[in-house]
C-alpha cells in the first residue's frame, strides 16, 4: 500500500494499481471543504500521469453517509463577508469554482473511475460520485439534490444528469430534493451495480487482479467486465423501486407546463405525489422555478456546457438572498422556517430568471 497523500479529512493512497480516495470527515458526514477538493485535484492530476495507476476508486469513511455536500457553513460565512463588502465576489465563490473544476475533470477523467455510494449522498457528494464513469451504491444509499430546500439549485454538474433520466424523474427531484433509494437510482440507471459496504475490500481485490495484465487504454473496458461478472456486484435490491412503482404518476403531474401547474396536479395525488406537493409547498419559489428553467434551457446540452453554467448561475446566487436565508433556516439558526424572498412560484418574474442565466 504507496500512500500519496492522507490528512485527518481525505485519505488518499495507491492500493497496488488502483488509486483510492476515502472521505474522512464521518462525523460531518463526509461533507467537502476546499482543502479535500484541492487534495482530490492533486491525487488526481498525479496519477492521470502514473502509468502504474489503472483506476481509480472512491468512498467514503463511516457508516452514515458517502458525503452529504459541501460544507454550505463555510460559504455562509464567506459569502456573509461579501455582502458585508469584506470580500470580493470571485473570493466568497472561490469553493464553487473549485468544486467544478474538480467535478468536470472526474466527468472526463483520462483512467476509469469507480465510485461506490452508501448512506447519505447528496448535493456535493453526487458531483463526485455522480460524475464518475462507473456508479455504485450500497442498499442503504440515500440520494437526493436538496438545493430547492436551501434555496439554491440542483449544481454540481447534475443537471446534465437529471435532464437524462427516464419519468421526468430528474425535474420531481430537483423540485423537490426528495430522497431516492439505491433501488430507484438503479432504475434510473444513476448507477450502474449494488456493492455492499462490507464487501468493497475483496472487490478492490477482485478489481486489482483484473487490472494486472491490461493496458491502461483497455481498463474501462476491464471494469465494465468485471461489474457484470463480479460476485460482489448486484443489479437490483430484488424488489421494484418505489419511484417504478409510481413512475407513471410522476411523470404525468411532472411533465406540466410550469411549476404552478406542477404543483397544483400534484394536490391532486396521494402517496409519494401527494407527499412532493407538501415539500414543494416549502421549497424556496425561486429554485423551483429556475431549476425548472434549467432543466428545460435547450442551449444546454455537454457537460462542459451544464458546469459553466453552474458557475453562472452560483455566482448569480450568491448575489441575492433566498440562499442565505435557506442556509440560515438549515444549519445556522436551525428553525427549519425560511422566510423566502418570494411568496409563491407566481410571484417570481421571468426577467429575473433569466438575468441569473447571464454572467
Amino acid at each position: 500500500m504507496d500512500q500519496v497523500f492522507s490528512n485527518n479529512d481525505v485519505v488518499i493512497m495507491k492500493q497496488g494499481n488502483i488509486g483510492r480516495i476515502t472521505l474522512n470527515r464521518p462525523k460531518s458526514l463526509n461533507s467537502l471543504n476546499l482543502d479535500m477538493i484541492r487534495e482530490i485535484t492533486i491525487a488526481l492530476d498525479a496519477w492521470g500521469r502514473d502509468d502504474s495507476v489503472k483506476a481509480v476508486f472512491m468512498d467514503g469513511n463511516g457508516d452514515r453517509a458517502f458525503c452529504a455536500g459541501g460544507d454550505i457553513k463555510g460559504f455562509y460565512k464567506a459569502g456573509m463577508d461579501y455582502r458585508r463588502g469584506n470580500l470580493g465576489i470571485d473570493v466568497a465563490m472561490l469553493f464553487f469554482r473549485e468544486e467544478y473544476e474538480l467535478n468536470s475533470k472526474i466527468f472526463s477523467y483520462s483512467k476509469p473511475i469507480i465510485a461506490h455510494m452508501h448512506g447519505i449522498t447528496m448535493g456535493g457528494g453526487f458531483g463526485l460520485a455522480g460524475n464518475a464513469r462507473f456508479r455504485l451504491v450500497a442498499p442503504d444509499t440515500a440520494f437526493a439534490m436538496p438545493e430547492a430546500k436551501i434555496g439554491f439549485f440542483p449544481d454540481v454538474g447534475s443537471m446534465y444528469h437529471l435532464k437524462r433520466l427516464p419519468h421526468h424523474m430528474g425535474l420531481y427531484m430537483a423540485l423537490t430534493g426528495n430522497t431516492i433509494s439505491a433501488s430507484d437510482m438503479l432504475f434510473c440507471d444513476l448507477a450502474c451495480g449494488l456493492l455492499q459496504k462490507k464487501d468493497v475490500e475483496d472487490f478492490l481485490g477482485a478489481l486489482s487482479q483484473s487490472l494486472a495484465n491490461v493496458a491502461a487504454a483497455d481498463a474501462g473496458e476491464a471494469v465494465e467486465i468485471l461489474l457484470q461478472n463480479n460476485c460482489y456486484i448486484s443489479a437490483s435490491l430484488g424488489h421494484p423501486s418505489e419511484i417504478m412503482q409510481k413512475s407513471d404518476e410522476i411523470e404525468k403531474v411532472f411533465e406540466g407546463p410550469s411549476v404552478v401547474d406542477i404543483i397544483n396536479a400534484a394536490a391532486k395525488g396521494d402517496g409519494l405525489i401527494k407527499e412532493a406537493h407538501q415539500v414543494m409547498q416549502g421549497n424556496s419559489p425561486f429554485s423551483m422555478c429556475l431549476a425548472f428553467k434549467y432543466y428545460y434551457r435547450e442551449c444546454l446540452e455537454t457537460f462542459a456546457d451544464i458546469i459553466e453554467q453552474d458557475l453562472i448561475l452560483a455566482t448569480n446566487f450568491a448575489k441575492g438572498r433566498d440562499f442565505y436565508e435557506g442556509i440560515r433556516a438549515a444549519v445556522i439558526d436551525k428553525d427549519r422556517s425560511p422566510k423566502w424572498e418570494e411568496a409563491s412560484p407566481e410571484n417570481v418574474e421571468p426577467e429575473v430568471l433569466e438575468r441569473y442565466f447571464l454572467r
